[in-house]
């Protein structure tokens, strides 16, 4: 990353990111551990939210014109890819 000097809400903004990241790949996992279990519904429902918020998040920075690289993601980062 350049020499840009992160605000306050660059650091908020990247540790929520990341935090919804997190949850998101955890949530996948435990519908994934769930679902042969019979309990999958509410953690396949669990998932989806997450996958959504982060979605949405991903999509409102490049509409925005802020570039990913900022907060400590890739440029090339798709929650297709990265969450489903």
């Amino acid at each position: 990353m350049s020499s840009v000097e992160l605000t306050t809400t660059d650091h908020y903004l990247r540790d929520f990111l990341h935090l919804l990241i997190e949850r998101a790949r955890e949530a996948r996992a435990a519908r994934g551990e769930h679902s042969s279990a019979g309990g999958g519904s509410f953690e396949a429902g669990r998932a989806a939210a997450y996958y959504e918020a982060v979605a949405t998040a991903i999509g409102n920075l490049r509409s925005f014109g802020l570039p990913l690289e900022r907060y400590d993601l890739s440029a090339d980062f798709d929650p297709d890819r990265e969450l489903s």
